[in-house]
C-alpha cells in the first residue's frame, strides 16, 4: 500500500521464527555454499598456478587478476 513502511530486517527475520521456526532462516543456505564452492575454489587455485607460471618474481598487474 502507499505509504506504507517496508520491514526491517530483523522484523521479518522475527516473523520468519515465528511462522516456520529457527532453522527456516537457513533456508536456501546449501546452494549458497555450493555457488560459492564450484566458483571461489577454482579460482584461488587457478590464481596460484598462473602465478606460479608467470615467475615468482614478475608483479601481477590488476587486469591479470
Amino acid at each position: 500500500t502507499p505509504g506504507a513502511k517496508n520491514p526491517t530486517f530483523l522484523r521479518v527475520a522475527i516473523r520468519v521464527v515465528q511462522s516456520d521456526g529457527l532453522l527456516a532462516l537457513y533456508n536456501g543456505i546449501s546452494a549458497s555454499l555450493l555457488r560459492q564452492a564450484t566458483y571461489s575454489l577454482p579460482r584461488f587455485g587457478l590464481y596460484e598456478m598462473y602465478k606460479n607460471a608467470v615467475g615468482p618474481n614478475r608483479k601481477i598487474t590488476f587486469h591479470e587478476q
